[in-house]
């Protein structure tokens, strides 16, 4: 019987502006990555050598915040994520 390929073969093995470029790149095709424009929306990535992903920013509401969170768990090489994520309808939410 032939083995079976190793599919995790190459995971991990992504150097940290790889990571941050995919991660990115999936914030952005989600509409969650903050961009150049005038709004504050939206998460920046940092990605340690360790590949321990840091996402910080304001995001709309928690929704956002847990699919930035789980879309940047998604990429391969990733070992963990921090979130600094800031919600806006809390703030919204807080009495004067």
């Amino acid at each position: 019987m032939a083995p079976t390929p190793d599919v995790t073969a190459g995971v991990g093995t992504a150097n940290a502006p790889q990571i941050r470029r995919l991660v990115e790149d999936r914030l952005r095709s989600g509409g969650l990555l903050r961009g150049a424009g005038p709004s504050q929306l939206g998460v920046t990535v940092d990605v340690s050598a360790e590949g321990i992903v840091t996402l910080t920013g304001v995001l709309r509401d928690g929704a956002q915040k847990e699919q930035s969170v789980r879309l940047a768990r998604q990429v391969a090489g990733v070992k963990d994520v921090e979130q600094r994520i800031n919600v806006l309808e809390s703030w919204k939410s807080q009495p004067d």
